[in-house]
Order: C-alpha cells, then structure tokens, then sequence
C-alpha cells in the first residue's frame, strides 16, 4: 500500500476495502480466499493501476463482486475473483488451486496458485507464459512495468 500511495493521484484507483459479508459470500461459491487475498481485500476491492492518461490504465486488480454490481463501464462484471476464478477452473486441468487476480490492458491474466505462485496466461495465445515467480518478485515486476508504462506516456505526451 506504501508504494502504491507513493504515486500521484489520479495514477491508481482503488475501490473501497470488501466487506467481510462478501468475502463470506465469495468463499462459499468459490473456496477459502488465499490469506495474500484476504489481506488485499481488507485495503481494497479491485484497483485499476498506472492510468497514464492515455486511454487507459495498464492493469485491473481484482475483487470481488459487489451487491449490487458496479456499472458495466466502471468495471467488467466477470473480472472479479469470484466469478473469473470459477470460469477459469473450469475451461481446463490442473486448475483448481488457481485464483485469478488481474488482467493486464494486453489480456495477460495474472493468476495466483499454491504457495504464493504467481503464473500468467496469454489469452491472445491461449497458453501460458514462460516461468513461475513468487508474489514478491511479480509485484517487483509490476511496479517496474507500470513505472515504464507512465515514463513512456509521458514521453508521448511530449512529441
């Protein structure tokens, strides 16, 4: 939360912390939450990160889903944790320990596996990308990602 709050406003938006009655209501349809979820929820439900003014921001964090729903065009409905994670279960194998935590603005899906994995899925080629890390090293990577994605922006702003 420090480093995400280190950041001018307008760069992140976060959406208020979950409540523990939709927490209740997620682990019953999709399983006991991940405590790294638990404890992300518990600062916000969803994040849309490094919105470099250009048309977008360059990653969704996921929540989950809100009673009643948020509109369609301030967040996807299906990119929650409660309602991707299932879906994504059951499209394929060797998936149940998978939780789907963001989506990239390139359709790279961020999932969350046992022991604090992280592995990524390139939808545009349905497999999955090279490589495991662990949940540090991925946000390390974020952070680096999205630093270059607003310098880049801003690079463009100039020409």
């Amino acid at each position: 939360m420090q480093r995400i709050r280190s950041y001018p406003p307008g760069i992140h938006e976060l959406r208020p912390p979950c409540s523990q009655d939709r927490i209740d209501v997620a682990e019953r349809e999709v399983g006991k939450l991940p405590n790294t979820l638990l404890q992300r929820l518990g600062y916000f439900n969803g994040a849309h990160l490094f919105d470099a003014g250009r048309g977008g921001h360059m990653v969704s964090l996921f929540g989950i889903s809100e009673d009643p729903p948020l509109p369609e065009f301030e967040w996807a409905p299906e990119w929650t944790i409660d309602k991707f994670t299932p879906a994504w279960r059951a499209a394929g194998v060797h998936r149940k320990d998978d939780w789907a935590i963001a989506m990239f603005n390139d359709g790279m899906l961020i999932l969350l596996t046992g022991g604090n994995r992280i592995k990524k899925w390139e939808t545009a080629l349905g497999e999955f990308a090279p490589g495991i890390m662990s949940l540090d090293e991925w946000l390390e990577e974020l952070f680096d990602e999205g630093d270059l994605y607003l310098k880049e922006a801003e690079q463009d702003a100039r020409k």
